[in-house]
């Protein structure tokens, strides 16, 4: 015989006099800690999202990586440098290389973040492809774990030697004058000293495997580049000759990645640039396409 359950019906009354004053307090605290948490949680999200804005990571071939920023201006760093320029790495079996250090350490270690999520090998060296401080003033944390760092000799003369608001700039450990080649883990790295760039020292980072070029300042694809010298006819007639190398991807040095053909753009932007009477822009302005969507 199944048992018998006895149902109650249970009734809910209200007390009809006022809250004792523990329970208004206890009713006041409850409200504020709801909108408090209501507050922080809305902010919370609003910074990942924000967070998320800030760079772009994209793998442009098999453990070759581009760090794209956002084109913004950063409060964190120097007021002369704030805005970062963009960065690479390859991951070999025996070591990772950095493709400049972008403009303060903070990015560098959103850089270095991205390394730990994909390998445990450490960084061994550090290319800046030119003395820019929009490239090079993120190596202190990539000194801290004994990477050597490496420029071309005239790049180093020309670095920095001051202090800076919460950075120390740090100058590469090793130079190289025309032409050098890295072998880590099995992949060749080519570093290649260009005179003709606009600003003295300038190497490009070559990997024929991947058939990617990181070009530093010697390009800026969808900006204005900052513009030290008129010496338009080395520089463009540069430009020309890589158009023909093998490459797929071309790595500015502030901007996206781009092929062949938003290269060329870039190309025939500076000799439009080269045939005006004043070829001295005053400031790099972000172009549109440069923006995240």
């Amino acid at each position: 015989m199944a048992p018998v359950v006895e149902s109650r019906k249970l009734v809910c009354t209200r007390s009809r006099g006022p809250l004792p004053p523990s329970g208004v307090c206890f009713l006041l605290a409850s409200s504020l800690w709801l909108l408090t948490s209501g507050f922080w949680l809305l902010t919370s999200a609003f910074c990942l999202r924000a967070a998320g804005w800030r760079y772009q990571l994209m793998e442009v071939k098999p453990h070759v990586f581009v760090w794209v920023p956002e084109d913004i201006h950063d409060q964190q760093s120097d007021p002369d440098y704030d805005r970062s320029g963009t960065a690479g790495f390859i991951i070999t079996d025996e070591g990772v290389v950095v493709v400049n250090t972008t403009n303060n350490p903070f990015h560098a270690r959103e850089i270095l973040y991205e390394i730990r999520a994909r390998t445990d090998q450490s960084v061994k060296f550090v290319i800046n492809t030119d003395a820019r401080p929009d490239h090079f003033l993120g190596n202190e944390v990539f000194a801290d774990l004994g990477a050597t760092l490496v420029s071309t000799a005239e790049a180093q003369a020309s670095y920095l030697d001051s202090a800076m608001r919460a950075i120390h700039p740090t100058l590469p450990t090793k130079t190289f004058q025309g032409e050098w080649t890295l072998a880590v883990g099995g992949r060749e790295i080519r570093l290649n000293t260009v005179n003709a760039a606009p600003s003295p020292g300038t190497a490009v980072v070559y990997i024929p495997d991947a058939k990617v070029l990181y070009l530093g300042n010697l390009y800026e694809n969808g900006m204005i580049p900052r513009l030290d010298s008129t010496a338009f006819k080395a520089w463009i007639e540069f430009l020309r000759q890589v158009e023909g190398w093998d490459v797929d991807v071309y790595v500015p040095g502030h901007g996206p990645p781009a092929d062949k053909r938003e290269f060329s753009e870039f190309r025939r932007f500076l000799e439009f640039l080269s045939s005006r009477p004043d070829a001295h822009p005053p400031e790099p302005a972000p172009h549109p396409k440069a923006r995240p969507s």
